[in-house]
């Protein structure tokens, strides 16, 4: 290789890695599925197979609301709800670190 074509390589690399850099310090902006980015969980937590798929607020319910996957348009996820699943306001006897479960040795 020619020494122009070795300095361009490593030009073309580093841009390459500061653009992925920058972009590893960015989040996803909104509210995401519990299991965002696991590919399996996602399969089987979804609700309704189609070709396109939306997330979003199904139902209102008593104590909890519902989200979850649709083959058409969903309202966004209500952030004031507490959702089933979410573990906000569970029952502390529910928690498998209850302080009754902890034996000392």
């Amino acid at each position: 290789m020619y020494t122009a074509q070795i300095g361009n390589l490593c030009i073309a690399l580093f841009i390459f890695a500061c653009f992925f850099t920058v972009v590893t310090f960015f989040r996803p902006r909104g509210p995401q599925p519990a299991a965002y980015g696991h590919l399996q969980t996602l399969a089987n937590l979804v609700d309704e197979w189609s070709p396109v798929m939306w997330w979003g607020h199904k139902e209102d319910g008593v104590p909890y609301c519902h989200a979850g996957t649709s083959g058409h348009l969903l309202p966004p996820v209500k952030m004031d709800c507490i959702y089933a699943g979410s573990g906000v306001g569970s029952h502390p006897s529910m928690s498998p670190f209850c302080d009754s479960q902890i034996t000392s040795i």
